[in-house]
């Protein structure tokens, strides 16, 4: 608790946090350039966030896997403490049980940030995946409670397609059904928005900006 960064995340006291969750797929089916792509972005990640005037303050970074198993790699930290895991692929594609866990993990940070009195951004999840998960039981549960998620505004949720034989009609699917702009874009996407997040946060400020 002595360390405000390790517990909070963020450098400037008063400046609202941006909680971000990157899950990435680590299945056996990325082996090679899919999930040599999926290490880079990892590693570029780190750049990209203190290159950012506002991430590399206020960023709140964790970064989760999942193939057969659910992991977390890089539990939160502000973006001086990240330091990019390494992911191999092996096994098959535990994706709902996966996003589950995130929303979990999210719910619990932002419970830490108004205990702490710390005013924070709509959480991020990013999920990076190909869009075939082996776990296919909890896919009901896990739509359902993402959708009431989104429904009550209380995250937003970014897609990236992994590999050329991504099935993106399955990963829309994740999408709350009312939503009319379902897109699922590409590792070099989603490297773009996140270097000009900065610009779209002070935009959505007033709307997006959650008090404790």
């Amino acid at each position: 608790m002595k360390d405000h960064r390790n517990t909070a995340g963020f450098e400037q006291k008063h400046s609202p946090v941006i909680p971000m969750v990157f899950l990435m797929e680590s299945s056996d089916e990325l082996m090679g350039e899919p999930i040599d792509n999926a290490n880079e972005f990892l590693k570029n990640l780190k750049s990209i966030v203190e290159n950012n005037p506002m991430l590399s303050k206020q960023a709140d970074i964790s970064v989760v896997s999942f193939n057969s198993h659910v992991k977390t790699k890089t539990a939160f930290s502000s973006a001086k403490g990240y330091v990019p895991p390494r992911l191999v692929a092996k096994g098959g594609a535990s994706f709902n049980k996966a996003v589950l866990e995130c929303l979990d993990i999210i719910n619990k940070r932002t419970a830490e940030y108004k205990k702490r009195g710390i005013s924070y951004f709509k959480p991020y999840l990013f999920c990076f995946t190909n869009g075939r998960p082996t776990d296919n039981e909890l896919e009901e549960l896990c739509k359902n409670r993402l959708y009431n998620e989104l429904l009550m505004n209380n995250l937003s949720v970014i897609f990236t397609s992994m590999g050329d034989g991504a099935d993106i009609q399955c990963i829309k699917s994740y999408f709350y059904p009312a939503d009319p702009f379902k897109y699922v874009g590409t590792q070099s996407v989603t490297e773009n928005m996140l270097k000009v997040m900065d610009l779209y946060l002070k935009v959505k400020q007033e709307e997006s900006c959650m008090r404790p």
